[in-house]
C-alpha cells in the first residue's frame, strides 16, 4: 500500500501561497488500509474515506495515481507526492499553474460530481488572476441545463459559497456562475438581479447583479481580515430586494430594503447558512439605505441601529459593507465605522435608574430615549458655537 499527499497543499506551495492542511490518499484496498492502521475508522459510507492517527485518508480513484489524477476536479489540484517525495501530476497541471487557468481534469469532471460547479466558482474567487478555460464553461452550461444542481445537498453548496466569501474576490463566485448559467436553482435571486437595472443614472449604470458583485469585492477591501467573510455576505444580499421592485417604476427601487429583509432570510434558510449569517443578511438588507445617511439620522434611529449591530456583534462588517456600497471606481465613500463605534460607546454607558427598571416594554422605551438624549447631547457639545 502506498500513501500520498494530494491536492491543494501542493498547489499552494507551487504558487507561493500559504499552504493549507494536507490531504492524504492511499493506493490499495480498504482491508489493506485497516491492516496498516488498526485504529482506522471509516467516515464516509459512499466513498472509502478513513480517519486514522488524526488524519483523513481517501482511497485513490482508479487503480493507480495517474488514474486518480485524471478523475480529480481541476488540473491545478491534480497533484500528488508519494512517501519518497516523488511528484505526480495531470499533464496540464504545471502549464495551467504557470498560465493561470482553471481547467477540468476530464470532459466528465462536472457530470461525475455536479458539486464541482460551485468549486469552480469558488476557486475563481480565491484565484482572481486565473481565467476559466472555455471547455470548463461549456461543462458548466451543460450541467446548468440539467436538474443535477437541484439534487445537491444544501450543505455542499453553502460550503463552497462560504469559502468564496472569505476569498480575495468573492463577487467572482457569482460572476462565474452567471456566465456558466448555473445560478439556478440555489441562487435564483441573483439570476433575477442579472437582468435588472441597479438604479437610475447617475448613481448606477450597471445591473443589480453587477453592483452586488462590485460591492462584495469592495467590502473585503474595507473590512478587517476577521470581518471580510461576513462583510462580503452582507454585501451580497444588501440589494436583493430590488428583484421585487415594481417593473413599471424601474429603474427606481422604492422600498427594496424592507422587501430584501425577507428575501435574505429565505436565501439563508435555503442554503442552511449559520445563524449569524442569516441575521446579518436581514439587517444588511433592511438597514443599508437608512444607515447610508448616518450623519443625519435622528438620535433615536441611531440608537436602534447601533444596538441591533451590537447585539449581534456585526458593527464592523456592516459599516465595511456600507462604505463599499457607496464607493465608486475612483471615489471612495466616507467610512462611518469609527464614528459609529464612538456613538455605541456613548450609548452603552447609559443605564436606567433602578426605579425605571423591570417594567417590560416601557423600560426599553425609556432606555432608548435616554440613550438618544445622550447622543444628541454628545453632538451638541461637539458642534461649533
Amino acid at each position: 500500500m502506498k500513501l500520498y499527499i494530494v491536492g491543494g497543499m501542493l498547489r499552494d506551495l507551487l504558487l507561493g501561497r500559504r499552504p493549507r492542511d494536507p490531504d492524504h490518499a492511499f493506493a490499495g484496498s480498504d482491508e489493506e488500509f485497516v491492516q496498516t492502521y488498526p485504529d482506522a475508522r471509516k467516515i464516509n459510507a459512499s466513498f472509502s474515506v478513513f480517519e486514522a492517527q488524526r488524519k483523513e485518508y481517501a482511497r485513490l480513484r482508479g487503480t493507480c495515481i495517474e488514474e486518480d489524477l485524471f478523475a480529480r476536479d481541476f488540473t491545478i489540484n491534480a497533484l500528488a507526492m508519494d512517501e519518497k517525495g516523488i511528484l505526480f501530476s495531470h499533464p496540464h497541471t504545471f502549464s495551467d499553474l504557470k498560465d493561470g487557468v482553471i481547467r477540468a481534469c476530464n470532459p466528465d469532471s462536472l457530470s461525475i460530481d455536479p458539486g464541482r460547479v460551485f468549486r469552480a466558482a469558488r476557486f475563481a474567487a480565491e484565484l482572481p488572476a486565473f481565467s476559466i478555460d472555455s471547455t470548463l464553461f461549456e461543462q458548466l452550461e451543460a450541467i446548468g441545463k440539467t436538474a443535477a444542481l437541484s439534487r445537491l445537498p444544501a450543505e455542499r453548496v453553502s460550503k463552497e459559497f462560504l469559502k468564496a466569501l472569505a476569498a480575495p474576490c468573492p463577487g467572482r463566485f457569482f460572476q462565474i456562475l452567471r456566465k456558466g448559467r448555473c445560478l439556478l436553482p440555489w441562487f435564483r435571486e441573483f439570476d433575477a438581479a442579472a437582468s435588472l437595472p441597479a438604479g437610475p443614472w447617475p448613481w448606477h449604470a450597471e445591473t443589480t447583479l453587477e453592483h452586488i458583485i462590485e460591492t462584495m469585492n469592495a467590502a473585503v477591501r474595507h473590512a478587517s481580515r476577521a470581518d471580510r467573510q461576513l462583510a462580503a455576505y452582507m454585501a451580497s444580499v444588501h440589494d436583493i430586494g430590488k428583484i421585487l421592485s415594481d417593473p413599471n417604476r424601474l429603474p427606481a427601487h422604492h422600498g427594496h430594503d424592507r422587501k430584501g429583509e425577507t428575501l435574505a432570510e429565505t436565501l439563508a434558510i435555503r442554503l442552511k447558512l449559520p445563524k449569524k449569517f442569516k441575521i446579518a443578511g436581514k439587517i444588511a438588507a433592511r438597514w443599508h439605505m437608512t444607515a447610508s445617511n448616518y450623519t443625519t439620522l435622528r438620535p433615536g434611529t441611531k440608537v436602534e441601529l447601533l444596538m441591533r449591530l451590537h447585539q449581534h456583534n456585526i458593527l464592523r462588517p456592516f459599516f465595511a459593507m456600507l462604505c463599499a456600497d457607496a464607493s465608486r471606481p475612483g471615489r471612495e465613500a466616507s467610512d462611518f465605522s469609527a464614528q459609529a463605534a464612538q456613538d455605541l460607546e456613548c450609548i452603552l454607558g447609559i443605564h436606567l435608574p433602578k426605579h425605571l427598571q423591570d417594567q417590560g416594554k416601557q423600560s426599553a422605551a425609556w432606555l432608548k430615549s435616554l440613550r438618544g438624549q445622550a447622543l444628541a447631547q454628545k453632538y451638541a457639545m461637539a458642534s461649533p458655537k
